[in-house]
């Protein structure tokens, strides 16, 4: 059995990690499933797994220690009132970030334009791994690996090639030096709730250029500054909407990037 000492010391190293409080915070994260960890495991390295029970039997846990704890501790650590069944907290490598003039020129990229709750950015960070879309996230916008991101994404948010942290101006700006270094045509789509237009008239048939989708928040919607994209001809921009309703922004994503596929 540890000693308190030793707990209290798992505890704060635990939530310092959760709340994105320390300096380990910038290339570690931590996530307090046994199923998010089967997707992860994989494809990022684990460094510690702390547990309470028993280890399924279906994870491989060679080359990564591992330490049982009390259920308390991990409760405590995750900041949640209710533990699952599946319940762990496992320490996991955060992937080297990606530069914003990568992440432009893949063939289907989403924009978040400040998204802010973590259920709704975990949940588009599912939807671009499912349909292979990479993702950039604007300035304001919740934190990738936020535990309630990295819970709602079940692990995508160490899959999905992403960058984050960038402001309106810098994304136009590199969609602007994507387009004219490489040329050709791409398409850029803006949801917008005012649009008249509905974004499943928008037809992609044939279509071989790039694709990009902005997204804005439920709240403000799409910032003014994504006007300045209509001054370039290599880019064609639609703002649209999706049908009558104003849905759920993870909602609305997944569909538009279903029908953008």
């Amino acid at each position: 059995m540890r000693s308190p000492v030793s707990l209290r010391r798992i505890l704060g190293y635990l939530r310092a990690l959760r709340t994105r409080s320390s300096a380990e915070a910038h290339t570690k994260a931590v996530l307090f499933s046994f199923q998010t960890l089967e997707q992860v495991i994989s494809i990022r390295r684990i460094q510690q797994l702390y547990y309470c029970g028993s280890i399924p039997s279906s994870l491989n846990c060679e080359g990564f220690a591992k330490t049982n704890v009390p259920l308390s501790l991990l409760q405590e650590a995750s900041g949640m009132e209710a533990l699952s069944p599946d319940s762990c907290a496992a320490v996991v490598e955060i992937p080297p970030r990606i530069p914003l003039s990568d992440i432009i020129q893949r063939k289907r990229v989403l924009i978040l334009d400040n998204v802010r709750d973590p259920g709704n950015v975990g949940t588009i960070l599912r939807t671009c791994a499912a349909f292979d879309w990479s993702a950039i996230l604007s300035v304001g916008c919740s934190d990738p690996f936020n535990d309630k991101v990295i819970r709602a994404s079940t692990g995508s948010s160490f899959s999905v090639h992403w960058a984050n942290n960038a402001t309106v101006e810098q994304i136009v700006d590199a969609i602007h030096g994507c387009s004219e270094t490489k040329g050709g045509a791409s398409l850029t789509c803006l949801t917008s709730p005012s649009s008249t237009r509905d974004i499943r008239e928008i037809s992609t048939e044939g279509f071989q250029g790039r694709v990009r989708l902005i997204v804005g928040s439920e709240a403000k919607g799409i910032s003014a500054s994504w006007g300045s994209l209509e001054n370039t001809k290599a880019v064609r921009v639609e703002s649209v909407r999706i049908g009558r309703g104003v849905l759920n922004v993870g909602v609305a994503a997944s569909i538009a990037m279903h029908h953008l596929q």
